[in-house]
């Protein structure tokens, strides 16, 4: 998994198409970080109507697939990577029992890679 300059570099190595990063942030994006700025301000308010959205399928065959899509976090760590894309924190599938996927703090998902371990208890029956 690449972030911040290391996935940079490598989009430039396979040939994907810069873009200026001004033209990355949205104007609503934009007023929430000045909001954000502000001594009176909850960051914590403008993280509500933005959320995680998770899928659980069983296809006709009886396979499992799940899939997790962030709002993401305001005023965060420049290359910061949640639990979203690391299998096992934010979502897990297993055929043999089950699939889920996890909504919540990043960083507590991870500590206990939270999917897996719900998908565990599942197996234990």
């Amino acid at each position: 998994m690449l972030s911040d300059r290391g996935a940079s570099r490598f989009a430039k190595t396979v040939g994907f198409p810069e873009v200026p990063m001004e033209s990355l942030i949205t104007e609503r994006s934009r007023k929430r970080w000045q909001q954000n700025l502000q001594a009176a301000s909850s960051p914590v308010d403008s993280q509500i109507d933005h959320g995680t959205i998770g899928a659980v399928a069983l296809d006709c065959f009886g396979n499992v697939a799940c899939a997790t899509s962030t709002g993401g976090l305001t005023n965060t760590l420049i290359g910061r990577i949640g639990d979203t894309p690391c299998i096992g924190s934010g979502s897990y599938a297993d055929n043999l029992s089950g699939a889920v996927s996890a909504t919540g703090k990043g960083e507590a998902i991870m500590k206990i890679t939270l999917a897996r371990l719900i998908v565990f208890y599942l197996e234990q029956g």
